[in-house]
């Protein structure tokens, strides 16, 4: 169960158990109504399943278990898709698979008061109904083959009145509207019918019967009117005949620019160096080579001390990778330099990061700070590939 006024609201969902053999407990439910009696009372909640039951709850709960459970008041596995309470809630009627109308007593509510045959459509249509009367008086149905309207007798279930409503097509679904006193069919042929009585009836049908047909003018017909002939049927459609949309503009040419085809003058005129994209690169610089070996720009301060190109080497140690752990500088006694005239070459050295240049006179092989003896001495250390440090120490 669940609110019209709260979206996707369930107040209540109710279980019921089969007891017929081989459900394992559970069967679908084929029609379910809620009766509120007009004259006062306990609302009734009845419904219908596939193992045949017929189930009756209170309508203001609990809805643990049910207020009276009839079994096999059809026949099993037939769909029963009609049932209704009177507008008084003392009577119930079913329309079953098993071409039975049955009305039920809900104060006896065991077994059936009143029993008739009447065609059934609810195996090809599950949503075949009956409906009361809103006075309870009578109950209307649709037939399955003529496609008649059935009003029969709220006490006996004896026919007051068959009308053909479709012929041909079965009336499906019945609906007696209790403001209007207008009855509403549907058939399986999709049409739908509104019969009404001009004395009894109010509003809807009776209104749009009323009204005097339109009258319409001898130019409202196009068969003698210039309408049809000033647009060609087949302006505005395709060669295959479909419509043509005459918003859709015509798709200009595809350039490598956009959607469009620019003028060429003025794009190199106006944009800066427009003429690269259809360059190649590699010839671009190529025309530099022999500018730039004749009159170098960067290198040519050592044109004549060093004409050829010499790069450095790495040592086994520089090519272990930064990840090498680094030693504590600061506790270790320097390694030994054999010192030459002021900047000279470095024969051997321990730790390529430390180098120590004797600024002033050839000095011999220098183990170690203590034995340095000159009384300015720079010491040169390089940190890293990139940057070096001068700091210069003076021993008194």
């Amino acid at each position: 169960m669940g609110c019209v006024n709260v979206r996707r609201c369930q107040k209540e969902v109710i279980v019921h158990k089969s007891k017929a053999s081989g459900s394992a407990g559970r069967t679908r439910m084929t029609a379910v109504v809620w009766g509120i009696p007009a004259q006062g009372g306990n609302n009734l909640l009845v419904s219908a399943a596939l193992d045949g039951s017929l189930v009756m709850w209170s309508g203001n709960g609990p809805y643990a278990r049910p207020t009276a459970e009839i079994r096999d008041a059809h026949i099993p596995d037939t769909w029963t898709g009609g049932i209704d309470i009177s507008p008084d809630g003392r009577m119930v009627v079913t329309r079953g698979g098993d071409n039975l109308i049955k009305l039920w007593d809900t104060r006896k509510f065991k077994t059936p008061v009143v029993t008739v045959s009447h065609p059934s459509t609810s195996d090809v249509y599950s949503v075949t109904n009956i409906k009361y009367s809103p006075n309870g008086s009578n109950i209307i149905t649709g037939s399955a083959s003529g496609g008649h309207l059935h009003i029969l007798n709220s006490g006996n279930l004896k026919p007051e009145l068959v009308t053909p409503v479709t012929a041909g097509s079965p009336l499906i679904t019945v609906q007696w509207h209790p403001k209007l006193n207008q009855i509403v069919t549907g058939s399986a042929n999709s049409e739908v019918h509104v019969l009404y009585n001009p004395n009894t009836s109010v509003r809807g049908a009776v209104d749009v019967m009323s009204r005097a047909p339109k009258k319409r003018h001898v130019d409202d017909d196009p068969n003698f009117n210039n309408r049809s002939i000033s647009r060609h049927p087949t302006i505005g459609l395709t060669a295959s005949g479909r419509s043509r949309d005459p918003r859709r503009p015509n798709l200009p040419l595809v350039t490598p620019f956009a959607k469009s085809q620019p003028d060429e003058k003025h794009i190199n005129e106006s944009i800066t160096l427009s003429s690269m994209r259809d360059e190649d690169p590699r010839e671009a610089l190529l025309k530099y080579a022999e500018l730039a070996k004749n009159d170098p720009l960067f290198t040519n301060a050592w044109k004549e001390t060093q004409p050829t190109t010499q790069y450095a080497e790495l040592s086994d140690e520089e090519d272990e990778g930064p990840n090498k752990k680094k030693e504590d500088i600061g506790t270790q006694d320097e390694p030994s330099l054999e010192g030459s005239m002021g900047l000279s070459k470095i024969r051997q050295c321990y730790d390529p990061k430390l180098a120590i240049f004797d600024l002033s006179t050839p000095t011999p092989l220098l183990k170690g700070r203590s034995s340095l003896r000159n009384p300015y001495m720079a010491r040169i250390t390089a940190t890293n590939l990139q940057r070096l440090v001068l700091s210069t120490y003076i021993y008194m």
